[in-house]
């Protein structure tokens, strides 16, 4: 059996969100504003990144949105889970997530794939 790759750099913490379907267009950009500014309140925080699902199949019960914070450590994320600054941030956002889900995990090392050949030149 093959052997599974060891974790290497950064924790990642996932954030799925069902948003509540009368949320105005300006309340989420707003919320998300605030979000954006957590790394200067909290810098535990290395980076951060959201978007709205673009899924080709539906398959993402509902999820609407996800959020992935990247941390240094496990520790890091506990530091950010009771950061005041996150804590405001998550009281905001409770009011228009109808549904939400936390993974935090730290990736195994990379797997590198090998580069397709898309050469189309073909010599007669």
């Amino acid at each position: 059996m093959e052997e599974v790759p060891k974790s290497v750099g950064a924790y990642r913490h996932i954030i799925l969100a069902k948003m509540k379907d009368d949320v105005e267009p300006e309340e989420f950009e707003q919320i998300m504003k605030a979000f954006a500014n957590l790394p200067t309140l909290i810098p535990q925080i290395k980076s951060l990144h959201w978007g709205r699902d673009e899924s080709v199949k539906n398959k993402t019960q509902g999820f609407t949105h996800i959020v992935e914070v990247t941390f240094d450590s496990h520790e890091d994320i506990a530091i950010y889970y009771d950061h005041p600054a996150h804590i405001k941030f998550a009281w905001e956002l409770f009011p228009v997530v109808e549904d939400y889900l936390v993974i935090n995990y730290k990736p195994t090392t990379s797997v590198e794939i090998p580069q397709k050949n898309n050469n189309n030149n073909s010599s007669s």
